[in-house]
């Protein structure tokens, strides 16, 4: 009785893991979760571009960059949209050459910080 159990909790954590790549690979924004970093490639021959985005009721600007997530077996193209702060630190990465970046994100809300490294 006990294996069938383990072997229920087992297929259970599977398909819940299953839906969480499901849910991320069908959207066409990238976002990292706090405390979480992701690994990114960018394709600025594909375009960088400024957005307007509604944050809290209010209009901001924001930097667009077309990437594919390094980790996901699609070789989807997806949007990357951050602030000007961290836009100028991809673009200084971008400019040496490189195009695979890890960003780790540090923090939440108002606190939120990153980290971008070449890999």
């Amino acid at each position: 009785m006990n294996s069938e159990i383990l072997e229920d909790v087992e297929l259970a954590n599977k398909n819940i893991d299953g839906l969480d790549k499901i849910l991320e690979e069908s959207s066409k924004y990238i976002s990292i979760e706090d405390e979480s970093s992701k690994v990114l490639k960018f394709l600025p021959e594909r375009g960088i571009t400024e957005v307007e985005k509604e944050y809290k009721g209010e209009l901001v600007r924001k930097i667009r960059f077309v990437v594919l997530d390094a980790n996901s077996s699609s070789n989807t193209e997806k949007f990357f949209d951050v602030g000007k702060k961290l836009s100028r630190q991809i673009n200084a990465e971008l400019k040496e050459g490189s195009r695979t970046l890890k960003i780790k994100r540090d923090g939440s809300g108002l606190s939120t910080s990153y980290l971008v490294r070449t890999v």
